[in-house]
């Protein structure tokens, strides 16, 4: 005999209902054994008992949305979140990522696998625009970490050869043969 206002068994729910009589009156839910009627709704199929006749019959079939033909997996759906996936329900695991997930690393730059809640910008580097470089007494360095957005020139000279620097001297590679007769 249920007392309760509702039973639990696993899935299924009892629960006391008000009804529709034949006379069309709303009757009042009330303990099994007086007139009352109860229902139990168990994956899409809802049950009532008639305690006046003591028995169960099928009252309604809920037709449910057909998940069978869904591909998706918890690696698809993200993290904290729920969908049914083949009729089970599947909690996802995508992670939430942020820009400071974003490494670099000399060259590369690591994107990690996660949802990005909008466009994300990491620098990678100062940039370095065109330029032309003119050799000179000191050493010219473009920095570390720097990545060129133009064109870098090295200016080259038409005189630089060995005939025009004195022999045993060594310019930018190139070692000199005049010995000052022509």
């Amino acid at each position: 005999m249920v007392t309760t206002d509702e039973y639990r068994d696993g899935n299924a729910i009892l629960k006391p209902m008000n009804y529709y009589g034949n006379d069309g009156d709303v009757k009042p839910k009330a303990g099994v054994g007086n007139g009352s009627r109860f229902f139990v709704m168990n994956k899409g199929l809802t049950y009532m008992f008639d305690a006046e006749n003591n028995d169960w019959f099928l009252f309604a079939k809920t037709t449910a949305l057909d998940t069978t033909d869904a591909t998706a997996d918890a690696a698809d759906i993200l993290a904290g979140k729920t969908a049914y996936v083949n009729e089970e329900k599947v909690t996802g695991d995508i992670p939430t990522k942020t820009a400071s997930d974003i490494t670099i690393a000399d060259n590369v730059v690591t994107v990690p696998k996660g949802y990005y809640s909008s466009q994300k910008t990491k620098t990678v580097g100062t940039a370095q625009a065109a330029q032309t470089i003119t050799p000179g007494t000191q050493d010219q360095t473009i920095d570390a970490g720097k990545y060129l957005t133009g064109a870098q020139t090295i200016k080259g000279d038409a005189n630089l050869l060995a005939e025009n620097i004195k022999a045993g001297v060594t310019i930018f590679g190139i070692e000199g043969t005049y010995t000052g007769e022509e």
